[in-house]
């Protein structure tokens, strides 16, 4: 059975996880890696959650962005209020 994109997204966003945990040692990588590699992680996982819901994500790293879109896609999209604390 073919992967689809979305699947195939998560996939890669599973292994940038993994690497975000291997590189989670600060006595061996710096906390840049660690947070590069968590940010690619859920950059994919946000881009899969797009492609399964039938849109075509955007080429960006903003993950603020693709939230904003899944917002506008999603039945479980939460109100934005300004005055939230979270």
């Amino acid at each position: 059975m073919a992967l689809s994109e979305a699947e195939g997204l998560l996939r890669i966003a599973a292994v940038d996880f993994e690497s975000a945990q291997a590189s989670s040692e600060p006595t061996v990588f710096r906390e840049g890696a660690w947070g590069f590699w968590l940010q690619q992680a859920v950059e994919k996982a946000l881009k899969a959650w797009l492609l399964h819901l039938g849109s075509d994500p955007p080429l960006t790293h903003d993950l603020r962005r693709l939230l904003l879109l899944l917002a506008q896609l999603t039945i479980y999209a939460v109100p934005h209020n300004r005055n939230s604390t979270c």
